[in-house]
């Protein structure tokens, strides 16, 4: 059974995923970074508008990504869609899924406006900090067996539906540095790039310009709280003390530091920490997964042991309703 260690650990990306989130400014910037000169032109940005929450893939059980956004571009109403490809390796459907999800988004655009005649653009994006550079089909046309065979005409009626991709791991520390962004953006992507190394505290404590550059940041502090928690609990190698030192750059004081899930996780033989930890950690896993939670729901993870909670915690990868976890 896992422990909510091991399901710590595994989630890594929610930390940094609720970063680009969340910050509509960190956000603006990854986008504008990633996509084409000619469409970022035409965007109006100020219009740039968070509807994550609006946009779930209800027959898959999940979001169509990490972040959905709308804004203007030339008139109309666009789709940005932002994907963290956390895992070690890239998902060669990627092109599928993203094609899947505009057909939903376009299908609830006709439910919800039975006359309109056309459907909103949709730009998808890939964040990925995968080990290995980025090596799959980025087009639906790429995944059709023996595309190259067919004549033009047959060619014609297929999707053409494909995405974005902005890849750290060719993108070298010194190339993300000096990106032209603020320092909130810089230590997000910094810290994706090099999630994975073994030398993550070491780098990360030299980052220290950019950690107190961030403090002026809008919304500086939580930005700088999420980014310690996902590198603690993506590299468990980091030690208290580099903790420390990175929270002292990152105006992190000591007893706000230890109010994060991270930082109550790293101490180690008090029972209420760890007891405390796994109930924030189930409490923001099960928010991810069924987002609105009843309020019996928030009652019974309150009051909870903390082996039950390892229990309930067990039980989500496999559940596919609330009563399933709490069965």
């Amino acid at each position: 059974m896992p422990t909510p260690g091991d399901f710590f650990i595994a989630k890594p990306h929610d930390s940094i995923a609720k970063v680009l989130v969340q910050n509509h400014n960190i956000a603006r910037e990854v986008f504008q970074l990633a996509l084409p000169k000619e469409l970022v032109a035409c965007i109006d940005w100020t219009t740039l508008d968070d509807s994550s929450e609006q946009f779930i893939n209800t027959a898959l059980g999940q979001r169509f990504g990490d972040g959905v956004f709308t804004a203007s571009c030339q008139g109309r109403t666009m789709l940005l869609t932002l994907l963290l490809q956390h895992q070690s390796t890239e998902d060669h459907w990627m092109a599928f899924r993203f094609h899947e999800n505009s057909v939903l988004y376009w299908l609830r655009e006709r439910a919800n406006d039975p006359k309109r005649k056309t459907v909103s653009m949709v730009a998808p994006l890939v964040l990925s900090n995968a080990e290995d550079p980025w090596d799959v089909p980025t087009s639906m046309r790429d995944l059709v067996e023996g595309v190259d065979l067919y004549p033009p005409c047959a060619l014609d009626v297929l999707p053409l539906r494909s995405y974005f991709v902005m890849d750290l791991r060719i993108m070298s520390n010194e190339m993300l540095m000096d990106l032209d962004v603020s320092p909130s953006t810089r230590l997000s992507l910094l810290a994706m790039r090099n999630v994975r190394e073994e030398r993550i505290g070491e780098l990360a404590c030299g980052w220290e310009g950019l950690w107190k550059d961030a403090r002026n940041d809008p919304g500086g502090l939580q930005i700088a709280k999420m980014l310690l928690s996902y590198l603690t609990a993506a590299e468990h190698l980091i030690m208290q003390e580099t903790l420390s030192e990175i929270g002292r750059m990152a105006g992190v004081e000591p007893e706000l530091a230890r109010g994060s899930l991270a930082w109550v996780w790293r101490e180690e033989g008090r029972e209420e920490g760890r007891e405390e930890g796994a109930r924030c950690l189930l409490l923001d896993a099960l928010e991810d997964r069924f987002h609105s939670l009843p309020a019996m729901a928030r009652h019974a993870v309150k009051h909870a042991a903390y082996a039950e909670l390892r229990t309930w915690i067990s039980r989500l990868a496999s559940a596919k309703t609330l009563d399933d976890v709490f069965a």
